[in-house]
Parts: C-alpha cells; sequence; structure tokens
C-alpha cells in the first residue's frame, strides 16, 4: 500500500471496512491501516477522492457522505496524540478549501472543519482558530521593501475582506464588537499591507507624516496643498491611523445601530480623557475628534441618523457627565438661580414671573475691580463643551418627540447649559443658546396639546397653527429659518383683535423664547424679541413686568456684579430696551406699576459694582417713567433730585484732572464702550444721563407747580436748599468739566432750575 496512491489504498480498504462478511479484527486493522493512510501527504485529497471519485458537480453531495469523511476526520488512530494528529492534518485540511478544481472537496473540508469548531476547547479547534488567526492577531516583519502608498491589491481581495469583517458585525455582540474596533487603536497592534501578489499580511507600524506635515505652511506649499485637496475639511493631512473617513464609512455599512452608537459614545470619552491627561497624546486626541466628526458627517445625509440617535439615553448621559465635568473645572459665576424645570407645564413661577417672593442672594467675596472677563479665552473645556452641545443638537434633531418629558435627563442639562449661554467663549454660547431654545420650543410645541382641546371654534386655529409653525421653525439648525420663527411668534404677540390673539395658555412659553432669543448675536433675532416681549406686557399678562424688570437688575447691587461679561451687560441692555417701549406705552397707567418699575431701577443707580453702562441704562429709563407719567415718580422726587446731584459732585471730572482718565493702547482716551463691564464713574455718558434725569424732574415740578397753583406748597419738594446745591453744583459742572457736552447740558438744567425758581416765587 506504500506503492499505492492513498485513494486507491483507501478505496480497497474501505471496501473490505463495508463488507458484511468481514470479521472484527480484519475491520479494526483496516481502520488502523486507514488512519496510516490519512497521514501520508496526500491522504486527506485521497479519502475525499474515494468518497466523492471525479466527481464535480458540489449541489448533488449527499449528507451522509460529508457526515463520513468528517467522521474518518475526527478519529484520533490508537496510540497517537491529538494534537500531533490534529496538527498533521488541518493544515492539508484547510489547504483544500482553497481547491478549484472539485468544490465537492472544498466543500467536505468546510464540512469537517464546522465539525471540529463545534467541539468548544477541543484540541482541533483550538489549532484550528490559532491557525486562522494567527496572520489576524500577530505581526510579521517587512520581507521586502514596498510603497504602501501605491495601491497594490486586488479589488476583489479588498471586497471579500469587507464581506468578511460585515458578515462578522451582524453577528457579533454589541460588546464584543466594540472591545474589538477599539483594538485598532493600540499603537503596538501593527496595520494591514498588501504585496503585489495580492497577499494580506500584518507587519509593524509604518511611521507616519505627522511630524512632517505640522511644519508651517510656506506659501508655495500652501498652494501645492490647496490643488491636492489636502486642505479639504475631511482630509487625512496628518496621515492618521485609522484614516477617520474609511472607519466611519465602515461604521456606517454595518447597519448596526447599537455598535454605532455605543462606540460614538466611547470615542467622545477616549476624547475627553486623553485630552484632560497631562500625559495624553495630541495626535491621538486629534484623530477622536476627527472620528467623532466624520461620523457626525457620515450619518447626517442620510436617515442613518435617526437610527444612530434612536436610543439616545447614553449619549445624554455622556453629554450631562461631559458639561458637569467641564462646570466643575472652572469657577462658576456665584449666583443662586432658581431652578427652571423643563419637565412640567410652564407655569407663570416656574418662569420667575413674581421676583419679589425671591430674596436676593448674599453677596460673596469678589474681584469687583476685574474690567474684562476672561470668558472669551478658548480652553480644552471649552472644546469639549462646544462638542457635547453640538453632539446634543445633532440628537435633537434626530429625534423630533424627544424632550424632557420623554428623557429627564434634559432637565439637567438644561440647567447645566444656563451659564454657558452668558459666561463661555462664543462659539459655545452660539451652540448652547440654540440648544436650549430647540429644548424650550420642543416642549412649548407638546404643550399645545394640552390647550388644543380648549378650541371653541375654527377661528381659534388659525393662532395656534401660526404658533405651531414658529416653533417647528424655532428648531431648525439654519439661522434666516429660526429668525422667521421668531417673527411669526412676535406677530402673535402684537396682535391686538382677539381671533387673531393666541391663547393666554401659551404665553409664559413664548416669554421665555424671547427671553432667551434677547441673548442672540444676530440683530434681527434679538430685536423681535425685544418687541416681542414689549408687546407681552402690551396685551397679556401685565406681570411679565415683574420678570423684565427682575431680569435687568438681579445681582447688580451686590458683589456677584464684578463677575459680569460684556454678554451679561448687552442682554441686559436689550431688556432695557424692551422696559422703555413698554414704559412709553404705559401712558397714566404708569401710576399702578410704578412702584414695581422705579425703587429697582434706583438701587441699580446707587450700586457702586454695577457696570457703568447698566447705571447709564437705569437713568435713561427713570427718564422715560418721568416722560410718560410725572406722578408716578412724584413719590421718590426727593430721593431721585438729591441723587442726581450727589452723583454729579462726586462723578465731576475737570478739565485739569487726568488722575481717573483710560488710555486705550492707541494712546486715545478711552470711552465707556471700549469698557462695557467697566465700574469706572468717570465715563461722560453717565453724568450725561444724570443731568438729563434731573432737567427732566426739574421741568416735571415746574411745570406741576404751574398746573396745580393751588396745592403747589406741597407738591414742590424742591426745597429751596435743595435748589441751591443744585444751582451751585450745575455752576461748577457748566464750566469745569472736561466734556463738552456735560457742560451743554448743565447749563441748560442751569436755566430750567431759574424758571423752578420764578415759578415758585411768581405762585
Amino acid at each position: 500500500m506504500a506503492m499505492l496512491p492513498p485513494v486507491e489504498s483507501m478505496v480497497a480498504l474501505g471496501s473490505v471496512m463495508s463488507s458484511t462478511n468481514s470479521v472484527p479484527h480484519i475491520r479494526r486493522t483496516c481502520g488502523y491501516l486507514m488512519s496510516r493512510q490519512l497521514l501520508r501527504p496526500e491522504g486527506v485529497k485521497g479519502l475525499c477522492a474515494a468518497v466523492f471519485g471525479d466527481s464535480e458537480n458540489a449541489d448533488d453531495i449527499q449528507l451522509d457522505k460529508l457526515q463520513h469523511i468528517s467522521r474518518v476526520l475526527i478519529t484520533v488512530p490508537a496510540g497517537m496524540v491529538p494534537k500531533d494528529y490534529f496538527s498533521i492534518i488541518l493544515p492539508r485540511l484547510i489547504d483544500l478549501l482553497q481547491e478549484s478544481r472539485y468544490p465537492a472537496y472544498r466543500r467536505a473540508a468546510a464540512f469537517a472543519l464546522s465539525q471540529m469548531l463545534a467541539v468548544k476547547n477541543g484540541t482541533a479547534a483550538q489549532i484550528i482558530l490559532f491557525r486562522f488567526h494567527d496572520l489576524f492577531l500577530y505581526t510579521r516583519p517587512d520581507t521586502e521593501e514596498t510603497d504602501h502608498t501605491t495601491l497594490t491589491y486586488n479589488p476583489e481581495l479588498k471586497e471579500m475582506v469587507r464581506g468578511l469583517l460585515l458578515t462578522w458585525s451582524r453577528i457579533t455582540s454589541s460588546s464584543e464588537a466594540i472591545d474589538t474596533l477599539w483594538t485598532i487603536f493600540d499603537d503596538d497592534g501593527g496595520q494591514w499591507h498588501t504585496d503585489l501578489e495580492g497577499g494580506v499580511r500584518r507587519g509593524p507600524s509604518v511611521p507616519t507624516l505627522a511630524s512632517t506635515k505640522l511644519s508651517l505652511f510656506t506659501p508655495e506649499t500652501l498652494k501645492k496643498a490647496d490643488e491636492a485637496g489636502e486642505l479639504d475639511p475631511t482630509a487625512n493631512i496628518l496621515d492618521l491611523y485609522p484614516e477617520p473617513r474609511h472607519l466611519a464609512v465602515f461604521l456606517k455599512s454595518m447597519n448596526r445601530d447599537d455598535i454605532l452608537s455605543q462606540f460614538l459614545v466611547k470615542l467622545l470619552e477616549g476624547y475627553r480623557d486623553n485630552k484632560n491627561s497631562e500625559d495624553g497624546n495630541p495626535v491621538r486626541t486629534l484623530l477622536y475628534l476627527q472620528l467623532i466628526m466624520q461620523l457626525q458627517i457620515a450619518v447626517s445625509d442620510s436617515s442613518k441618523s435617526a437610527g444612530l440617535f434612536s436610543k439616545p439615553s447614553q449619549i445624554l448621559t455622556f453629554i450631562k457627565q461631559a458639561l458637569e465635568a467641564a462646570a466643575s473645572a472652572r469657577p462658576e459665576p456665584n449666583y443662586q438661580k432658581k431652578k427652571v424645570s423643563l419637565a412640567g407645564k410652564f407655569q407663570i413661577s416656574d418662569l420667575r414671573l413674581s421676583p419679589q417672593d425671591e430674596e436676593d442672594p448674599e453677596v460673596s467675596d469678589g474681584d469687583s475691580d476685574d474690567d474684562l472677563s476672561d470668558s472669551e479665552a478658548f480652553t480644552a473645556d471649552n472644546e469639549m463643551e462646544e462638542t457635547s452641545i453640538t453632539l446634543l443638537l445633532s440628537v435633537l434633531e434626530a429625534n423630533e418627540n424627544l424632550s424632557a418629558r420623554t428623557e429627564p435627563i434634559l432637565n439637567d442639562i438644561f440647567e447645566l447649559l444656563e451659564p454657558r449661554v452668558n459666561h463661555s467663549p462664543s462659539a459655545v454660547r452660539l451652540v448652547a443658546r440654540e440648544a436650549r431654545m430647540v429644548m424650550t420650543a420642543r416642549l412649548a410645541l407638546g404643550d399645545d396639546d394640552v390647550s388644543r382641546n380648549n378650541a371653541v371654534d375654527t377661528q381659534a386655529e388659525s393662532p395656534r397653527e401660526i404658533y405651531q409653525k414658529a416653533l417647528k421653525f424655532l428648531q431648525d439648525p439654519i439661522l434666516p429659518v429660526r429668525a422667521h420663527g421668531l417673527l411669526l411668534l412676535r406677530q402673535l404677540a402684537s396682535a391686538s383683535t382677539d381671533s387673531a390673539k393666541m391663547d393666554s395658555a401659551l404665553v409664559p412659553a413664548v416669554l421665555e423664547i424671547f427671553v432667551q432669543s434677547i441673548q442672540d448675536d444676530d440683530s434681527y433675532i434679538f430685536l423681535n424679541a425685544v418687541q416681542g416681549l414689549a408687546a407681552l406686557v402690551d396685551n397679556y399678562d401685565r406681570s411679565i413686568l415683574k420678570r423684565l424688570v427682575y431680569d435687568y437688575t438681579k445681582h447688580l447691587d451686590g458683589l456677584e456684579a464684578g463677575n459680569m461679561n460684556q454678554q451679561d451687560v448687552d442682554t441686559r441692555i436689550r431688556l432695557g430696551e424692551a422696559l422703555s417701549m413698554v414704559i412709553r406705552r404705559c401712558g397714566e397707567t404708569l401710576g399702578a406699576t410704578g412702584n414695581v418699575i422705579i425703587p429697582p431701577l434706583l438701587r441699580v443707580v446707587r450700586s457702586p459694582t454695577a457696570p457703568t453702562t447698566l447705571r447709564t441704562s437705569s437713568l435713561s429709563l427713570l427718564a422715560d417713567c418721568q416722560n410718560t407719567y410725572a406722578l408716578a415718580v412724584l413719590p421718590y422726587l426727593l430721593d431721585l433730585a438729591e441723587g442726581m446731584i450727589d452723583l454729579l459732585q462726586v462723578e465731576t471730572t475737570s478739565t485739569t484732572d487726568n488722575t481717573t482718565t483710560i488710555k486705550s493702547e492707541e494712546g486715545r482716551k478711552s470711552t465707556m464702550d471700549d469698557h462695557p463691564t467697566s465700574t469706572n464713574t468717570k465715563f461722560p455718558p453717565l453724568r450725561r444721563a444724570a443731568l438729563h434725569f434731573l432737567t427732566l424732574l426739574i421741568r416735571g415740578t415746574t411745570k406741576e407747580i404751574y398746573e396745580s397753583y393751588a396745592s403747589a406748597g406741597d407738591n414742590a419738594r424742591l426745597s429751596v436748599g435743595l435748589t441751591k446745591r443744585m444751582r451751585i453744583t450745575l455752576g461748577y459742572i457748566s464750566n469745569t468739566d472736561d466734556d463738552m457736552l456735560v457742560r451743554i447740558m448743565a447749563r441748560e438744567a442751569l436755566e430750567d432750575l431759574a424758571h423752578l425758581e420764578l415759578a415758585k416765587l411768581t405762585i
């Protein structure tokens, strides 16, 4: 039998073993000889030839033949160690998987291997897996010099590997898939290479060109990079591995939303941890960030984004943790805020329309001399905040029904976003403001379902339809669309006829949207918000006025005012514009609401820690009150007049006094616009506002004396002593102040004061 081919020997032995006339010891002998034939170099192939013959049709193979071959191959010969036996048989069996002439042999080999793999922790299974996985798990040194930047792979081989990976991704568990995918980022894992013959192997990592790419661009290299497309946002100019765009496309093609979502969260956590670590690799941080961006790009142009964020709980948890970690890394302004829950229905009390029920927070230690804020310094924490909030916007965009009702964690995120709107760099402020607007509009749109049942006739549907359309527009990422939504809300708030007015139950939600929109940097949006706030006060609940006054004056009469930045000042100035419109429209009704407006404004004027810009704005609002209805100011006339004289005496600056003059970098004299958060009281606009208000008080008193001469002694509260102080102070300022407009206004005030004294003598 040693001289015969294995197939002929096996056919002869098989006929003896299958004979019913053979005795047991002969069959055992033939079985032993059959095993020896299998161990010959062509033994495994000979066994297949003996069973199948010359058949080439793999579709007609009977199962019993496959099972017979498998049993023969699995049986270890007597007296032989299983490891030694399978070490000889399995390599030859695996080689049959590439048999192209006889497909039946290939199917038999695959069936036998599957039966061996079915025995967990078996000797055969361990050897098979080692042979299959060896090239995948271990690197091999380069045996030839190959330019790996050149296309050397076979397209068919690429599709075969792609199919193998996609098949694996569909049958593996999500946890195993995440762990396996994460090994790609192992620096010691090596990279895949192909040779000129199409072979695939795993070799040592090829040094990237990051060190040369990090060099500065010259005009020539910049032009070349632009022509080569290297300046494209998705270009991998640093040769990062894995290539972010390729990995993102593969993850999308897996069609496993659970894997994609968890992998994105793991990327975010890796980005955060590597960025915050002192030993973190900046190139690795950039790789994580590029992958996050590429994943968002990969799913943003299709309905796949809905699948990625279809179960957003884990992503929302990460967003909350990232915002909390960034908040703990830097001190927040010491403002004691009342929580406004998004989960419940909008209530007047929830939106703080009655601020007098709240006690002012106790002042804390702070440096009120810091005129400039560092909020524009973009740090690593700010970068993490911007990434997290951008991800939040993607989650909200992909889930139209997602709100604080369905995910209560959005309440906490909404609270965490509030300080980012006012005390963060502009990039963070923009996305934080947009996220809060979307969350507010989303919840308000849900609240409309409750009020819809209260409709009485079909005419009431028209304002509600406009309201719903406006809220949907406000959630759009495109700025002009959001601006149009705000315009629709402003028109609803300004409607005067009953048929065009919206349901009063919707007013608190609209108010909250206007208050948030007033912080926007776009002039069209915040001007519409200003007009909308004024319209709400005019056409709906007057208690809204208390909310506006509170938001304008809160935290300005304590040391907390030292933490204000330009965004805070701009927001309050816009609130002041809304208050000014409301005051001018009040008319005589200001007498009933004057006690709500005037005392808080007076506290701001007297506060030494409030920015001079806001003190000037408060004086302008007090002047509006005097112009609108002087009787509303009458109870405070004495305090206001004395306060203006005190302010002018203390803050006047003569032409020879340069100790308090602030110079700009160009050497010119700085203005209040150059330092909007400064508490320097020597800026001329403060004195101008005080003189303007004092002049109005004098004129109002004069007018009242002439109109009500019968009781002039009671109403003319400006005593002789006070008018004398006025005359002396105004005369000094008109001659010595370094601001020409202040001197002119002081002379006009002196003339009005002379008219007042004349009126007293005449009466």
